[in-house]
């Protein structure tokens, strides 16, 4: 059996499609991806994305995931003013039995989204 590697396609540039192309990338000379979106070239909201306006944060076991695929991430989100919470501390959980007093999780990570949503996680 024949083993290519000179080129791989990763179809859509999701984030699951990035990560997908990053990792490719340690194993073919070349990773094309296919996007069937026009990119934006500034932080807004993307049509083809019905997520997009969900709140989104970075769990800190998947920033970890990425700081070894991208070393320096981390930092360079901080850099880029990215919010830098502490589970527990700066957000708050409501359950059935109402809102749960702030704790110590010793989860940190980064939270980014749009502006109007970022102020829903944030005390």
């Amino acid at each position: 059996m024949h083993s290519d590697t000179s080129q791989a396609i990763v179809i859509g540039g999701s984030m699951a499609g990035l990560l997908t192309a990053r990792v490719l990338r340690d194993h073919f000379d070349q990773v094309t991806i296919i996007e069937r979106d026009k990119l934006p070239t500034d932080a807004t909201y993307r049509g083809g994305v019905p997520q997009a306006r969900h709140l989104h944060t970075l769990l800190a076991y998947g920033e970890a995931l990425l700081e070894d695929l991208f070393p320096g991430l981390g930092l360079e989100l901080e850099d880029y003013g990215v919010p830098r919470i502490e589970w527990g501390m700066d957000t708050r959980f409501n359950t059935k039995s109402g809102w749960l007093p702030s704790f110590q999780a010793g989860l940190i990570s980064h939270t980014a989204s749009q502006p109007e949503s970022i102020s829903l996680l944030l005390v």
